[in-house]
């Protein structure tokens, strides 16, 4: 029988003449031990990926927090700017999203309420006059109320308001 192959060819590069996309599948696979050390080196990355999900959803939320906070500081001071001194002190309760709520809405559970008091206003190192008819510190106490019965948080902030008048 003739080859049809040259007789200088081995039996192996016979073998890849005929069919050359396959004959390397053999020497291209990964052991076991390839694989178990890829997966080790993935793995700790991951694994601290994973145990940072946690700080940053109390990040999240903590930050969500401040912001309402803010915008219901930010509600008061301005309806403050607009009101006359003898109409300051106040209780206000907001929802979720640090939207005031009527005192008709039974509806929506109220997430903080508000209580804004006015305070002779005092700077350190004055020895000056009385200050009262022209400028008042409004302190602003914002309690969080959790849905459970759980003590909720309160924060408590500063303003001073000029009289504008009113």
């Amino acid at each position: 029988m003739i080859s049809p192959f040259p007789a200088t060819l081995s039996s192996r590069e016979k073998v890849k003449s005929r069919c050359p996309s396959l004959c390397y599948l053999k020497n291209k696979a990964f052991s076991l031990v390839e694989v178990v050390i890829a997966l080790g080196i993935v793995s700790f990355p991951v694994v601290a990926i994973l145990g940072l999900i946690p700080t940053g959803l109390n990040t999240l939320k903590d930050s969500n927090g401040e912001t309402v906070r803010a915008q219901i500081v930010r509600s008061i001071a301005a309806s403050a700017l607009t009101a006359s001194f003898s109409s300051l002190n106040t209780s206000v309760s907001f929802d979720n999203d640090g939207q005031p709520l009527l005192p008709t809405d039974t509806a929506t559970y109220p997430r903080y309420t508000v209580n804004a008091t006015t305070n002779a206003p005092s700077f350190p190192g004055s020895t000056s006059g009385n200050f009262s008819d022209s400028l008042t510190a409004l302190k602003i106490e914002i309690v969080l109320k959790p849905a459970s019965s759980a003590n909720g948080t309160t924060n408590n902030y500063t303003l001073q308001i000029a009289n504008s008048g009113k």
